[in-house]
């Protein structure tokens, strides 16, 4: 049984590691709430789906004209009719008055781990009069007449006052309610405004912990090779600290703006981090062998990858600092949850209270992060 445990735990480290940390296919798609009842919408969209198949979608995207192209209008045609935007219980109407295809070369569009987007631009006017003339709430869905790409990045800004809101939805779900008051020229609702606040904090926080639970595998192997090397449950938390601490600070400063590191230059390095922590537990013959310091410097490394994750999200402007507190303390959530979940199974799978794991196991967990990080590297040299 306990053989049967230890190895649910090497395969708990490895499973389903995608070929890139990070990197996600997704829509990304902004409304803007302009004068006049404008709205504009712009979208980043893969339509690899919609045009069928890689070759046609690079075929598409080499039409000279695609604004006046029959056949890049009949793919799209649904596109406008997709977007269910009502506000004042009145539905904007779009046309669609953009289409940009990703300047790539072929052998791009034909890469099977990358996903160019093109961008699409819509603009409708919110008809007058509009009804109802005590609620000012915006509703936003995506419907199914088209494909999208999901988690769909939405955001909705106000640019009379600069108000936003960020969600990731899916198709037939709808953007929680966004008060509109102040575009429409009508005071706002305070307790719908409390209420909103809240409801995006918790957006942020839910994608946090979805950022460590099930994306970030790159980030759980790191933390497995913690667990696994700690010499006790004090120095284990000491790790943890450490690498929370350094993580935040890159965090909160790449997000902001303040430092700026290239993903081609961050992914490689967290990717050692990981390679690092196999090796020191397959070669460990004591626990406790990581030095605080390294530990601390690759903290810092996966804080640029989180900052990359919540410039997806794009931060709100008029919460930003409360925005990316809440995905942080999402992802600490995450990380403590896998570490529970570690620590039932190697209290399952040896005797001796954990950590520290016998050196068998750590070994084997060196040996798993190891394989992981190997696959990774494979993928990246013959699949990019």
């Amino acid at each position: 049984m306990r053989l049967y445990l230890a190895i649910a735990l090497m395969v708990l480290l490895g499973v389903a590691a995608p070929a890139e940390a990070h990197l996600l296919n997704m829509s990304r798609v902004a409304v803007s709430l302009e004068d006049g009842g404008t709205v504009e919408v712009e979208l980043e969209l893969d339509l690899l789906r919609t045009a069928e198949d890689r070759a046609s979608y690079f075929a598409l995207s080499q039409r000279p004209d695609p604004m006046n192209d029959g056949v890049v209008r009949e793919v799209l045609a649904a596109l406008p009719e997709s977007v269910e935007l009502v506000v004042a219980q009145a539905r904007v109407e779009f046309q669609l008055v953009e289409i940009a295809f990703a300047n790539e070369p072929e052998s791009v569009y034909l890469d099977p781990f990358s996903w160019p987007r093109a961008r699409l631009r819509l603009r409708g006017v919110l008809p007058r009069p509009v009804s109802a003339a005590n609620n000012t709430l915006l509703d936003l869905r995506f419907t199914d007449l088209f494909f999208f790409e999901e988690p769909i990045a939405t955001t909705v800004i106000d640019t009379t006052t600069g108000a936003s809101k960020t969600r990731w939805l899916v198709t037939g779900q709808r953007l929680p309610s966004f008060d509109a008051a102040a575009w429409l020229g009508r005071s706002s609702n305070t307790a719908a405004e409390r209420t909103e606040v809240l409801a995006q904090l918790w957006t942020y926080l839910v994608a946090g912990v979805r950022h460590i639970i099930p994306d970030g595998f790159d980030h759980l192997l790191f933390v497995a090779g913690l667990f696994l090397v700690a010499q006790s449950i004090r120095q284990l938390i000491a790790f943890v600290s450490l690498f929370t601490l350094a993580h935040t600070v890159t965090l909160i400063s790449a997000a902001l703006g303040w430092v700026a590191i290239p993903a081609m230059v961050v992914e490689p390095l967290v990717l050692a981090s990981i390679i690092w922590i196999g090796i020191v537990n397959l070669r460990a013959k004591h626990a406790g062998t990581s030095s605080g310091i390294t530990v601390f410097v690759f903290g810092l490394l996966h804080g640029f990858g989180f900052a990359g994750a919540i410039r997806e999200l794009t931060l709100p402007a008029d919460q930003t600092i409360s925005a990316l507190v809440s995905f942080n303390v999402g992802v600490e959530i995450g990380q403590l949850a896998f570490l529970l979940l570690l620590f039932c199974i190697t209290k399952l799978a040896v005797e001796a209270p954990t950590p520290p794991a016998r050196p068998a196991l750590r070994r084997l967990g060196g040996a798993a992060i190891l394989g992981v990080s190997s696959v990774y590297v494979l993928s990246a040299v013959f699949f990019q």
